[in-house]
């Protein structure tokens, strides 16, 4: 599935810096490795306020305390 975010360019550099970190993100978030999730999350949000981010470092954070169980990727809506 893919997931498509419209960013700004004022700074391409700074912009493509930040399209890499949240693609490490989503593998480390993908293969369940909370930690280094957090720390990149955590990073990108010192830069740049992306609502995406934001909700990857809240599962992440939230899995810490309760991890799921068979996790495979996919995230179960809790509400509507």
């Amino acid at each position: 599935m893919a997931v498509f975010e419209v960013v700004e360019r004022k700074n391409e550099v700074e912009t493509k810096k930040i399209l890499a970190d949240f693609a490490t993100l989503l593998e480390h978030y993908y293969k369940g490795e909370w930690g280094p999730a957090i720390k990149v999350a955590k990073h990108i949000l010192s830069i740049t306020d992306d609502g995406p981010t934001k909700v990857l470092l809240e599962r992440s954070e939230a899995f810490v305390v309760d991890p799921p169980q068979d996790w495979n990727g996919v995230y179960v809506l809790k509400t509507k």
